[in-house]
């Protein structure tokens, strides 16, 4: 199934790790409590049946991992198409500084 907006399950899980990994250079930490949040988010969303589209914000604080400034995020994107946070880091870290931070000695530098 898929929301209004033609947004299924796998475009939250991978807006949730976008979110995750732009966070992470955002704050210079895998270990931060955002970048943690998102990544509890998707293993919640993952093991929960559910279609995280079709639920409202209440019902996505009942799965575990969820939070309510996560849920909020999620039917925002389900609702919208976009994020106002990921759209934010986004424009700070633009694609070929996402990629530069793949490499392990690049994240250990910009953030050490």
């Amino acid at each position: 199934m898929c929301g209004p907006l033609g947004i299924g399950r796998q475009d939250v899980l991978e807006m949730l790790d976008e979110l995750a990994r732009l966070t992470t250079l955002a704050e210079g930490s895998p270990q931060s409590f955002r970048v943690r949040a998102y990544e509890s988010a998707r293993h919640g969303l993952e093991g929960d049946g559910r279609d995280p589209t079709q639920l409202s914000a209440s019902e996505l604080t009942a799965i575990r991992g969820v939070g309510k400034s996560t849920a909020a995020k999620i039917r925002e994107f389900v609702d919208t198409g976009s994020v106002a946070k990921l759209d934010g880091l986004r424009a700070e870290f633009p694609p070929s500084v996402v990629e530069l931070s793949r490499i392990p000695e690049w994240v250990r530098k910009r953030s050490g």
